[in-house]
């Protein structure tokens, strides 16, 4: 025969007479462990924020101490030079022939006529460059000794294995 489950056993206490008596205490004595397992817990965490405060601040006080007790450097004040005398400044205005003077008749000026230039437009192009994947790499160089390299952050890299190669690679 099976040993009888927590549910079966659970239905077979709460049918039998007998058994709320000892149901209950069964429950309180849980609940009870259960309340004593947190409140020493509590406890637990209070001492050990009370001790870390504690600590904390023994580590402020020395840092405090140690600063003020520090033999401090001993510096001779020099006396501050007296203020520098104001030296005053005199100017003229420049002579006429000092000053340099731009007119428009010193300057050529150009102009171009319509067959004398070349118009050049540009406009959008198609796209000249061509995305392959890594099997297409390897196919266009099949028959050379090449590997594809892939370093963890990096892009892949493609290796020559044999740099005497390089010239019968095919052009782009």
């Amino acid at each position: 025969m099976n040993p009888p489950s927590d549910a079966e056993q659970l239905l077979a206490d709460v049918l039998a007479d007998t058994s709320g008596a000892a149901f209950r205490d069964r429950a309180l004595d849980q609940t009870l462990c259960l309340v004593r397992r947190q409140s020493a817990a509590r406890r637990r965490r209070q001492t050990g924020a009370g001790l870390l405060l504690a600590v904390a601040g023994c580590f402020a006080l020395w840092q405090g101490l140690t600063r003020s007790s520090a033999p401090r450097s001993q510096t001779a004040t020099v006396p501050a030079a007296p203020p520098a005398r104001l030296v005053q400044v005199q100017s003229a205005p420049l002579s006429p022939s000092q000053l340099v003077v731009t007119g428009s008749s010193t300057v050529d000026s150009f102009s171009s006529t319509p067959g004398s230039f070349i118009l050049v437009e540009s406009g959008p192009r198609g796209r000249t460059v061509q995305d392959v994947d890594d099997t297409q790499l390897l196919s266009q160089l099949a028959g050379h000794r090449v590997a594809l390299v892939r370093f963890p952050d990096r892009r892949p890299e493609l290796i020559l294995l044999d740099p005497a190669e390089l010239a019968d690679l095919p052009a782009p």
